[in-house]
Parts: C-alpha cells; sequence; structure tokens
C-alpha cells in the first residue's frame, strides 16, 4: 500500500493537471469566439453595406458568439468540474467550478466583444 503523503502529492498533481487543461480549454474557446466574431463576409454582401450595418453584424456576432456560446461553454464547465472534482480529485476548493465557469463566461464575452470591435474598425471582406 502507498504511503499516505505519496497519496495526497499524487492528488495535488491531478488537481493541478485538471485546472490547466481546464484554463486550457477556457482560452481556446475565447480564442475560437474572437475568430468568429472578427471573420469576414462575402464581397457581395460588403459592398453594399453601411457603417450601421457592421455594427448591426458585429453586435449580432457579439451576441451569438459572445453571450450564446459563453454561457453554454460556462454551464458545460461548470458541470463537468462539479462531478469531475467531486468524485475524481476530492477538489481542494469547493467552489472551483464555480469560479472556472465564469471565468470561462467572461474570456469567451471579452474575446467576442473584442473581435466585434475589430470587425466594425477594419470592416473586413473577401
Amino acid at each position: 500500500m502507498l504511503p499516505v503523503t505519496l497519496i495526497k502529492l499524487a492528488r495535488k498533481i491531478l488537481f493541478l493537471a485538471f485546472v490547466l487543461l481546464n484554463l486550457c480549454v477556457i482560452v481556446y474557446c475565447g480564442f475560437v469566439s474572437y475568430l468568429l466574431s472578427v471573420w469576414f463576409i462575402n464581397d457581395n454582401v460588403a459592398f453594399g453595406l453601411k457603417n450601421s450595418d457592421w455594427i448591426i453584424i458585429a453586435l449580432i456576432r457579439i451576441i451569438k458568439y459572445g453571450f450564446l456560446e459563453g454561457a453554454l461553454v460556462a454551464a458545460v464547465v461548470f458541470v463537468m468540474n462539479k462531478l469531475l472534482l467531486r468524485f475524481v480529485v476530492r477538489s481542494i476548493i469547493p467552489k472551483l467550478p464555480f469560479y472556472l465557469a465564469v471565468l470561462s463566461f467572461v474570456v469567451i464575452l471579452l474575446a467576442s466583444v473584442t473581435g466585434g470591435v475589430s470587425f466594425i474598425v477594419k470592416k473586413p471582406y473577401m
């Protein structure tokens, strides 16, 4: 049987790896949200748009890829972390699933807003 200190060390290493994996997923989802918000549109559509139309398109993208995607990812992160931290790792920080869910929502929302503002300023088209 393994000594108790070795088991505690293994749990702490597993916990740190789990948090690092969560942060990588959050950063990746934020990057995808940024790309979806800043992505260009077709020439046929772009040539007929006024300045206000670019703002409306950016706001729709921010709502779609910032708020909705952020809320969906935050809910999935919360549920998965709640289950995995309870049964696998026995979390050191009991409110960590909530904190990671809020962090994922904020990161995705900020990335989408940044992409939307960049979309308004640059007006990218093919």
